[in-house]
């Protein structure tokens, strides 16, 4: 993964949660990330988990916050 696009998913994600006003969860398999909004449905989350992804920034409200 380039860092142009390891960028553009993390700006999505925080942008996302400040727009939302909710927690967003970016994630890594090691080769790519992805995120999602954590209240969404669980589907998500177990996929995610199935497929080798791990938490790696958690952004609340636009702030980045603890993983």
């Amino acid at each position: 993964m380039d860092n142009k696009l390891a960028e553009k998913v993390i700006t999505e994600a925080r942008v996302y949660s400040e727009k939302y006003g909710c927690i967003t969860r970016v994630l890594s398999n090691g080769k790519t990330l992805t995120w999602y909004d954590d209240n969404t449905a669980d589907c998500n989350k177990a996929y995610c988990k199935k497929s080798g992804y791990w938490t790696v920034l958690l952004f609340e409200n636009g702030h980045r916050v603890e993983a």
